[in-house]
Parts: C-alpha cells; sequence; structure tokens
C-alpha cells in the first residue's frame, strides 16, 4: 500500500473517530448536565411545608419550605446543584434558620419529588424557578423585598436568571460558573461544544445586569469549576463581594470557611432585605 493511500485511510479513521465521539458527546450532554439522583434519601415527614406551584408550561414545580421566625425577616431561596435534591440540602435549611432567616429549598423537574414532573432543561428550571417564587410570594405572603437567592454549583445559574427578572433582595452564588458553555469549553475543548451545548445557563453576560448585592464564594482548589470563572463572575457583577476560600474544593466551602461566609452572608441580606430600623 503506498504512503499516501496509508495516510488517507488514517484521515479517514480520525474522521470517523472524531464524528463517534461527538455523536456520543451529544448523547450523554443532558444526562451529564442533569444527573439526578435515581434513589434521592426521603424527606423526613413534618421536615419542612410542602409548596406546589406550576409552571408557565405547565409542569407541576415541587419546593419544601421552612418559615422565618417573624414576619419581617428575610427568607432564603436555595437552589441545589445538578448532582442532588432537596432531600439532600436539609442541612442548607437549618443553618439558614440559624442565620435567623426562614428558607425554601427549591426541586427541579426531574428531580426528587418532581422526578415525573418532566425532563430538566435550562428553560424548565428557570419555569419552576420563577413559579416557586411567585407561589412563595403569593401562597405564604412573603413579600418579593425579603426574598434573597442562594445557589449552588448549577444552582448558580438559577439563581442568577431569577436575579436577572427582578427577584432577590440579595444573592449568593456559590461556586458560580461563568456558563456551561465555558464549562464544556474548558474539559473538552477538542469538540465543538456550541454544537453540542444547548443549555447555556450563561451568567457572565447577565451579571451586568444584576442590581443586587451579592457575595461569591469560590475555592481555590475547585476542580469542577475553575476559580477563574468564579472571579470572573464576581468581577462582572456591579455590587458583588468576592471570598476566595483557600484550598476550597467544589463542595466544601462552607467547612472549611464557615465564619466569615456566615457573617457575610448575615451582613448582606439583612442590610438588602430588611427594612431599616426607623429608630
Amino acid at each position: 500500500m503506498s504512503s499516501a493511500k496509508k495516510i488517507v485511510r488514517f484521515l479517514i479513521s480520525v474522521a470517523v473517530f472524531y464524528a463517534v465521539s461527538v455523536a456520543v458527546a451529544m448523547l450523554v450532554y443532558p444526562r451529564a448536565l442533569f444527573p439526578a439522583p435515581a434513589s434521592p434519601p426521603p424527606i423526613p415527614p413534618g421536615v419542612g411545608e410542602a409548596l406546589t406551584a406550576r409552571a408557565k408550561d405547565g409542569v407541576i414545580a415541587n419546593a419544601l419550605y421552612f418559615h422565618a421566625p417573624d414576619p419581617t425577616a428575610p427568607v432564603v431561596v436555595f437552589f441545589h446543584g445538578n448532582g442532588e435534591t432537596v432531600s439532600y440540602d436539609l442541612w442548607r435549611a437549618q443553618n439558614i434558620e440559624e442565620l435567623g432567616f426562614g428558607a425554601m429549598l427549591a426541586e427541579y423537574r426531574g428531580y426528587g419529588t418532581a422526578a415525573g414532573n418532566g425532563r430538566p432543561s435550562e428553560a424548565g428550571l428557570y419555569a419552576d424557578a420563577e413559579a416557586e417564587l411567585e407561589a412563595l410570594a403569593a401562597d405564604k405572603h412573603v413579600e418579593k423585598k425579603r426574598i434573597a437567592l442562594w445557589g449552588f454549583s448549577l444552582g448558580t445559574g438559577v439563581a442568577s436568571e431569577m436575579a436577572s427578572r427582578g427577584w432577590g433582595c440579595a444573592v449568593i452564588l456559590e461556586a458560580p460558573f461563568t456558563s456551561i458553555l465555558d464549562e464544556a469549553e474548558h474539559f473538552t475543548p477538542f469538540l465543538p461544544n456550541s454544537w453540542i451545548v444547548k443549555d447555556r445557563f450563561d451568567t457572565l453576560s447577565k451579571a451586568p445586569k444584576i442590581s443586587q448585592p451579592v457575595l461569591v464564594l469560590q475555592g481555590d482548589s475547585d476542580k469542577t469549576v475553575p476559580f477563574a470563572f468564579g472571579e470572573r463572575v464576581a468581577h462582572a457583577l456591579p455590587h458583588a463581594e468576592f471570598i476566595a476560600v483557600k484550598g476550597g474544593h467544589h463542595t466544601d466551602l462552607l467547612d472549611r470557611d464557615l465564619d466569615p461566609i456566615v457573617q457575610a452572608a448575615r451582613r448582606i441580606i439583612n442590610s438588602a432585605c430588611r427594612d431599616p430600623d426607623p429608630k
């Protein structure tokens, strides 16, 4: 066989391999972005109060509500990461309550108690979140000016979108990415990610429109979301405070630097989400 034919065969093999890789990535991508746990732990009886809403596309949205200690206290709405459900984050509600606030743990379609409520997607998660926030304001009589937002990982994309729509007197972004496309480019730069990634969660482009005070938390040893991504988000936000957690990974920021984070979160939320003391 001539050298030219060998080169042609080699190039064809490479092209076929690449095409197959792209096809596999397109099939795997939705599950990689939304890996909802198949058997999450149950929510114990009597823990929280179920809140049900209907998203604009007709899908039922579920959340778990924990009453504020008094009628003037802020309520923090928590949006979890892509590999969790509300039942994994009951400790979050406890931590929020210890700050003196009410809490709501928002669930996504296809996850946990909403596992049968459609497939998750960027548009779907936004629709669920807005329906849950509207229900919190209408059904639980929580004034919009008292609702704060807290997002972790994928949840930072949801929290940022809600903030850009005017929700949230204050916002906390824990391990935020700039966008899912940037994440894909970081981990698989050899793939045509702009074709593959349909759900963008482009927080960086929305950041300039978010006028609320924002606390950004990022670990400098995070292997899931590069530290530089959190820095870029913080720099793009008009009113952001940035806490870099030394040695922090993706899921252990509160374990490593709890006191400074708690103090900053309490200060920002109280300042932005409570009426000034008339005295």
